[in-house]
């Protein structure tokens, strides 16, 4: 057990470092098609870490709990791959391609919401449950600006748009950073249970 704690905090650690590579790429903006495809790969092998890490946490637990990761990931690597493919064929048909890219994202984000709130019940970790609530308020505050500009864009103003600016530079590094934290600080979820059963005592 002990085995396979160490090998899912290994590779939660490098799949949360891959989302930190990914997050370093939106400030590469003079080199666009160079970060963008950096992104992508960084987010394949992001997934590909935390998959693993997620399977050796559910064998430790007994739990199911993450099953569900198993099939969006599976989704998820999918479309990557399929973005990657059009925009080597063809980048007039990657850029219609992007329009989809918002309800993926979304989608994808709440279920890795709902993962790391789990993740904390499991192991014990505060911390998952902190990027948790950074990826809600990155991911609300968005969704909010992206009504605005739809709804009522006249509401827009400079210092809104400076305010965004200034969320999204905060937490793309931040949020990714915590999650690395939080997976350099796990605790083994058998003795993170252990100690909450005997706290209810």
């Amino acid at each position: 057990m002990n085995k396979a704690f160490q090998r899912a905090k290994l590779q939660g650690t490098l799949g949360a470092l891959c989302l930190l590579i990914a997050s370093a790429t939106y400030f590469l903006s003079d080199e666009v098609v160079y970060s963008e495809i950096a992104r992508l790969l960084a987010w394949l092998l992001a997934f590909t870490f935390l998959h693993y890490a997620l399977a050796n946490i559910r064998n430790i637990t007994g739990s199911q709990v993450f099953t569900i990761f198993k099939y969006t990931y599976n989704i998820a690597v999918l479309v990557l791959l399929g973005y990657v493919a059009v925009y080597v064929l063809s980048e007039s048909y990657y850029d219609q391609l992007l329009a989809f890219k918002p309800f993926l994202v979304l989608a994808v984000t709440i279920v890795w919401i709902v993962i790391n709130f789990k993740l904390r019940a499991a192991t014990g970790c505060g911390l998952f449950a902190v990027y948790a609530a950074l990826l809600i308020a990155g991911a609300g505050a968005n969704i909010l600006y992206g009504m605005l500009q739809v709804l009522a864009p006249e509401l827009i103003t400079a210092s809104i748009v400076k305010y965004m600016a200034l969320v999204n530079l905060i937490l793309k590094p931040l949020t990714p950073a915590v999650l690395l934290l939080a997976w350099l600080n796990i605790k083994n979820p058998a003795e993170a249970k252990d100690l909450w059963s005997q706290a209810q005592r």
